[in-house]
C-alpha cells in the first residue's frame, strides 16, 4: 500500500465541487480489490439498496420530522439514503445531511467487550481490508451531505495516516479543515523502544469550501488571566479617558482602543481596574465609594473568581468611585497610576482538545464517545435545525448530543447491542447531563424517534449450498443440541433448553410459508422451536400458541443466507467459534437476532393489568467470560405497547433492569451479592403491575430485550 502525489503546501482559496472533484486523483492509495467510485456508486460491488421496516416507534409530540435510528449493515443504509426511494426516507435526508460524524473501528485486530461480557463490535478488519471498507463507505456518504456540509472521521495513530490520504482522495485535499488531537481511553502499553501515545485524532473536511463554523470558547486557567493595558497603535480623538476620578492620556502615538462609553461600563463591571505602582495598591469600582474593607465584599470564589485572581489577603485593594477619596492617596501624582484591563475569562478552542475526556462510561457499551467532545464537534459545525448522521452509532453519543441541542438526528449499526443500547440511552436522556451544565440533568424527554430495520431487497439463490451442511450452521448458531428424533410423528432435529427444535428444510421448498395452515400440522406435548428463514414465517410476533399449542420462531436474516454459499461447507460444518470470512463472523456474531426462550401472561384486574414473568433464557453465547450470564440476570428490559395497532410498536412503556430489580439500585452491592440474588430468583416469576386501563378486546404487545441487544416479543390480546 502506497501514496502518489504530492501535498500542496501552498494556501488555496475555497474550490467548487467540480473543481474539486477534478482534483480528488491527486491523492490515491494503490491496493489490491479497490474499486472506482462510480462502480461503487452504481452498486457493481454487490451491495444494493435495502428496505426500512419500522420497528417501534417512539412519539412524544405530533412531529412532521422523526429522527431516525437504523438496525442494519450502514453501507446498504448509505445507497438507500443514496437511490433516494424508500417512503420511510425519501427526500428527507440525501443532500441535507450538515454534518457526519462517525468513529469507525480502528483495525486493531480486537473484539470490544461491553460491561457483561458481551462481544459489541470488531475491529478484525485490517490491512487494506479495512481502508476500503471505510473509503467505500466515505464514497456514498459524501454524496448525503449538503453542498455545505462536513464530515468529522476520528481515528487512532496505526491506520489514521491512510484515513487522511483517502479523505483526501475522496473530498479532496482542497476541503480539508482541521486535524484535531483528542485524548485516547487509555495510553499505549510502554515500551523501551518508543513512547507510548497519548491520543487519537479527527480528521474534518468539507463537501464544498463553503461550511458553517463558529469558533468555541473554553475558561482560561487561572494561570493564563492576565491584566494589561488597551493600548493600540495610532493617535486618536479625544485622547483622555477618565477613570475612578483621574484623567488618563496614552504614549505619544498610540491610543486607547475603548471608547469612554465602554471604559465606563467595563470599570463598574470590573473588567477595568486602576493599580497604584509604587505601592502595588488597586482599585475598583464601587457604588457605595470609600470602601476599604472592600477585599471582604468581592467574590473569589465562583463565577467572577478570575477578576480576583491574583488578589490575596496581603493585598492593598480598595473600593471606590474615585481614588482621590482614600486620604493617603489624594496628593499622588496621576502618571503614578496605570490602567488595568482584563480581556474574556475565556480563550478560543484550538485544535488541541485534549482539555476534555474523548471516551466515558455511562452506557457499559465500550469506547463510548464522550458527550463533551461531541458537543463541541457539533457547536462548531452545525446550527440548531440541522440534520445530523452517524453510521458507526455504537453507543449513540451523536444521537444523545445531536437530541439536547436540537438538531435532528439519523444513527445506524449493525450491531444488536447498539441498537438496544441507543433506544435506552435515548428512553432515559432526562436523567443524563445537561450540555450547558453538566451538574444538572438535562430534565427533558426525546424528541420523536423511529426504530428501524434494514432489510435487503434482493433474493436469495440457494445454489452451491447443501442441507446438511446448513442444517449443522443454523444449529450451531443457535446452540441447538442436534440428537434427530424420530420416536413421534413429527421427527425433530434437536433439543434447546429441553425444547424440541425442528430446523425447517427450505432448499426442498424454497416458495413454502410457515403460516397457520403449516403450523396446524404439528402436534406435541411441549413447546416447539421452529427454526427458519425470517423471510418464511408469516408473523410480526416471536411466538404463537395455536390449539393449545405453543410455537417458538428462531429466525435467521436473509443477509446471512445470502453470505452462506460463499463459505466452504468444511468450515460451517465445524464446530461453533470457527473463524469464518470477516463479513460473515460480524454477521453472525453482533447482527443475527437469538430470540430469547420467555414464557409470561397476563393477568387482567380491572382496570389495570399484571405482567408475570415465569422463565427468561438467553440464547446468546456471544460473551468474553468463561461464566456466562443466563436465567433472568441476562434480562435487560420489558418494553410494552398497552395498544398495539397490528402494525407499528409504539416505545409506550419501559423497564429496565435497575427498575425490575431493586438489588441493582443498592450503593452497595457486590458480584457476589447479585449473583446470589439472581440464583435464588430463577424459582421465582417476575411481576409487573402496568399502570394502564384495559378492555376487552384491546391487544397489547410486550417486547423482552436481553443484554446482548437480542429480542423477543408477542401480543396478548384480553379477553
Amino acid at each position: 500500500m502506497h501514496s502518489d502525489g504530492q501535498a500542496n503546501r501552498s494556501a488555496k482559496k475555497p474550490v467548487t465541487n467540480s473543481k474539486a472533484r477534478n482534483r480528488q486523483n491527486e491523492f490515491n492509495l494503490q491496493y489490491a480489490n479497490k474499486l472506482p467510485a462510480n462502480d461503487i456508486l452504481q452498486n457493481k460491488d454487490g451491495i444494493l439498496p435495502g428496505k426500512l421496516k419500522v420497528d417501534r416507534i417512539w412519539e412524544s409530540a405530533t412531529n412532521d420530522w422523526y429522527n431516525l435510528l437504523v438496525f442494519g449493515d450502514n453501507l446498504h443504509f448509505l445507497k438507500t439514503v443514496y437511490l433516494n426511494q424508500d417512503p420511510v426516507i425519501k427526500d428527507k435526508i440525501k443532500g441535507q445531511v450538515k454534518l457526519i460524524y462517525i468513529d469507525p473501528p480502528f483495525a486493531t485486530g480486537e473484539h470490544y467487550h461491553a460491561n457483561q461480557g458481551q462481544v459489541a463490535y470488531s475491529a478484525k478488519r485490517v490491512g487494506p481490508d479495512f481502508i476500503e471498507f471505510l473509503r467505500r463507505r466515505l464514497i456514498v456518504a459524501r454524496e448525503l451531505l449538503a453542498d455545505d456540509g462536513v464530515i468529522v472521521v476520528r481515528n487512532a495513530f496505526n491506520y489514521g495516516h491512510y484515513v487522511k490520504i483517502i479523505m483526501d482522495e475522496v473530498f479532496s485535499q482542497e476541503n480539508f479543515i482541521n486535524e484535531i488531537i483528542i485524548n485516547r481511553k487509555r495510553k499505549s502499553m510502554g515500551s523501551l523502544k518508543k513512547y507510548e501515545v497519548v491520543y487519537e485524532y479527527l480528521y474534518i473536511y468539507s463537501k464544498s469550501g463553503r461550511y458553517f463554523f463558529e469558533n468555541q470558547w473554553v475558561k482560561k486557567p487561572l494561570a493564563k488571566i492576565k491584566w494589561t493595558s488597551f493600548l493600540s497603535q495610532e493617535e486618536r480623538n479625544p485622547k483622555e479617558r477618565r477613570v475612578l476620578g483621574l484623567t488618563f492620556l496614552p504614549p505619544a502615538g498610540q491610543h486607547f482602543s475603548l471608547t469612554q462609553e465602554k471604559t465606563t461600563r467595563l470599570l463598574k463591571e470590573h473588567y477595568l481596574r486602576v493599580k497604584h505602582k509604587p505601592s502595588g495598591a488597586v482599585f475598583y469600582y464601587s457604588e457605595t465609594g470609600n470602601d476599604e474593607r472592600f477585599y471582604k465584599t468581592i467574590s473569589t470564589r465562583g463565577v467572577n473568581r478570575f477578576k480576583y485572581h491574583d488578589i490575596t489577603t496581603e493585598t492593598e485593594v480598595y473600593g471606590v468611585r474615585e481614588i482621590r477619596e482614600i486620604g493617603k492617596f489624594q496628593q499622588a501624582k496621576t502618571n503614578e497610576f496605570k490602567i488595568e484591563y482584563l480581556t474574556r475569562d475565556q480563550e478560543k478552542v484550538t485544535n488541541d482538545w485534549r482539555d476534555i475526556p474523548s471516551y466515558t462510561d455511562t452506557s457499559g457499551y465500550p469506547t463510548e464517545n464522550s458527550e463533551q467532545l461531541l458537543t463541541r464537534i457539533i457547536k462548531s459545525f452545525s446550527r440548531p435545525g440541522d440534520l445530523l448522521m452517524d453510521f458507526f452509532a455504537g453507543s449513540g453519543t451523536t444521537a444523545i448530543v445531536a437530541e439536547k441541542l436540537n438538531r435532528r438526528w439519523v444513527a445506524v449499526d449493525m450491531g444488536k447491542l447498539a441498537y438496544y443500547t441507543i433506544q435506552k440511552r435515548l428512553r432515559q436522556i432526562e436523567k443524563s447531563k445537561s450540555p450547558e451544565q453538566e451538574n444538572k440533568p438535562y430534565q427533558k424527554k426525546s424528541s420523536s424517534f423511529l426504530c428501524c430495520t434494514l432489510q435487503n431487497n434482493t433474493t436469495f439463490d440457494s445454489k452451491g449450498l447443501d442441507w446438511l451442511t446448513y442444517r449443522i450452521f443454523a444449529a450451531n448458531l443457535f446452540g441447538i443440541d442436534l440428537n434427530e428424533s424420530t420416536q413421534t410423528d413429527q421427527p425433530f432435529d434437536g433439543y434447546l433448553h429441553g425444547r424440541p427444535v425442528i430446523i425447517f428444510n427450505f432448499l426442498e421448498n424454497p416458495s413454502q410459508k410457515i403460516d397457520l395452515q403449516f403450523l396446524n400440522r404439528f402436534k406435541h406435548p411441549q413447546a416447539l422451536c421452529l427454526l427458519a428463514p425470517e423471510s418464511a414465517f408469516d408473523f410480526s410476533t416471536d411466538s404463537l400458541l395455536l390449539n393449545g399449542q405453543l410455537f417458538y420462531f428462531l429466525k435467521i436474516p436473509q443477509t446471512v443466507l445470502e453470505k452462506l454459499p460463499e463459505i466452504p461447507p468444511a468450515k460451517l460444518q465445524k464446530a461453533k467459534g470457527q473463524k469464518l470470512i470477516h463479513d460473515f463472523d460480524e454477521m453472525v456474531g453482533f447482527h443475527v437476532v437469538k430470540t430469547p426462550l420467555v414464557q409470561f401472561e397476563v393477568q387482567t384486574s380491572p382496570p389495570t393489568i399484571d405482567l408475570i414473568v415465569k422463565d427468561f433464557k438467553s440464547l446468546d453465547q456471544n460473551s468474553g467470560k468463561k461464566q456466562k450470564v443466563q436465567g433472568f440476570a441476562a434480562l435487560a428490559a420489558i418494553f410494552i405497547d398497552s395498544n398495539y395497532n397490528g402494525q407499528v410498536f409504539r416505545l409506550e412503556h419501559c423497564y429496565f433492569t435497575e427498575d425490575l430489580f431493586p438489588v441493582l439500585k443498592e450503593k452497595k452491592k457486590s458480584k457476589a451479592k447479585i449473583d446470589q440474588y439472581f440464583k435464588d430468583f430463577e424459582n421465582e416469576s417476575l411481576k409487573i403491575s402496568l399502570p394502564v386501563q384495559v378492555k376487552a378486546g384491546q391487544t397489547i404487545m410486550i417486547l423482552f430485550t436481553d443484554i446482548y441487544g437480542n429480542f423477543y416479543k408477542e401480543t396478548v390480546t384480553i379477553q
